[in-house]
């Protein structure tokens, strides 16, 4: 956090006891990176039918479900610090750039959290300098929560559904080569929703890249879809493309106002970590199953040469985030390999294959 931010920060919480929460207390810390929430004293804070009350506890969330910050009401202004993540450490999530945060709190009287299966939680920010009027995490950033508002379900009403572009850049080969939609919904999980939505943009929809449909189905208890944007590679300089998604708002959901719409880019060339698809000369890749997958998937692999191979697991941002095999082959034998996403946040995932040649297979976890 710069200086300007921290001594203002300081100034907001001068004489404030702290209390360790209890409830949210898996929250990951000590990233390197990080971000300010204050939450304001005077502001208008609901909790069920009541307050926010000392005690009560608010917990920051990725869209994944991760905590990333925590701290305890004390009926006085607080300072959540939020945490960013550490590429360094393939073991450590957290916020990536520009992701959406969210908030949960736990009603300590009533035993009850709110943000999950039960109650929706919506929070407004400070929009007045020095503070980001945002809700995506920015490395160093301040902001100012006015308004906290966690509504049980009886009186929630309808899904509220947002979208963005957490991988926001693809190539038409190579590791990188695919971009990611997400659209996602908080309220009652307990029924399925279809979401409609308007693909538009430079690129051709079914010509630059793989035709995506104008809807989304989600499953009982799914929060999170996924669309994947693969570009098809047809070796013609067009430069940069864009893809756009905009939601339809439509009677059995509302659309949030400063989520609506998404983009990313395509762009000709390739990525230094390998081409998807099926690796020229000494081996073949089969592509995984079940695609997307909500606990593990599968492929096969093939090899004319006793070789030795390395199997990994990329994230978005090309961070190692798990290693699958390490050894050799044997020429003229099926092999099939697991990647397990126990432990790993939902999301898109490369799977690189390497030897004499390279191979890479892109995967979607969703759970």
């Amino acid at each position: 956090m710069t200086r300007s931010a921290t001594l203002l920060a300081a100034a907001l919480l001068l004489s404030v006891p702290t209390q360790a929460q209890s409830y949210f207390n898996n929250c990951i810390k000590d990233t390197g990176s990080d971000a300010t929430i204050v939450v304001d004293a005077s502001g208008n804070h609901v909790v069920g039918d009541g307050t926010l009350q000392p005690g009560d506890e608010i917990g920051i969330f990725t869209e994944d479900g991760q905590c990333v910050g925590a701290d305890v009401w004390t009926g006085q202004n607080i300072a959540i610090t939020v945490w960013g993540d550490d590429p360094i450490q393939p073991d450590k999530y957290g916020l990536i750039g520009e992701e959406s945060f969210l908030v949960r709190v736990w009603d300590k009287s009533a035993n009850q959290l709110y943000g999950t299966s039960y109650g929706t939680v919506t929070f407004e920010m400070d929009p007045n300098a020095p503070f980001l009027p945002s809700k995506n995490y920015i490395n160093n950033g301040l902001y100012m929560a006015t308004g906290i508002q966690a509504v049980p379900d009886q009186v929630r009403g309808k899904n509220k559904v947002r979208t963005r572009s957490p991988k926001k850049n693809a190539t038409e080969r190579g590791v990188s080569n695919t971009a990611m939609f997400s659209i996602t919904r908080t309220g009652p999980f307990n029924d399925p929703l279809t979401v409609d939505y308007a693909i538009n943009g430079t690129a051709t929809n079914g010509t630059d890249y793989e035709a995506l449909s104008t809807s989304v189905n989600f499953e009982p208890g799914q929060k999170t879809a996924y669309l994947i944007v693969v570009p098809i590679e047809d070796n013609l300089n067009e430069g940069v493309e864009t893809v756009e998604l905009t939601l339809i708002g439509r009677d059995t959901y509302d659309v949030v106002s400063d989520s609506v719409f998404a983009s990313v880019t395509i762009e000709d060339g390739g990525s230094a970590l390998g081409v998807e698809g099926e690796a020229p000369g000494t081996f073949y890749l089969s592509a995984p199953y079940p695609n997307p997958f909500s606990v593990r998937t599968a492929f096969k692999l093939a090899v004319s040469e006793t070789q030795p191979i390395r199997v990994d697991v990329y994230n978005v941002i090309g961070k190692r985030v798990a290693s699958v095999f390490d050894g050799t082959v044997q020429a003229g034998i099926d092999y099939e390999f697991l990647v397990d996403g126990e432990g790993l946040p939902n999301g898109l995932y490369m799977i690189k294959v390497s030897g004499r040649d390279a191979s890479v297979r892109s995967v979607v976890l969703q759970r």
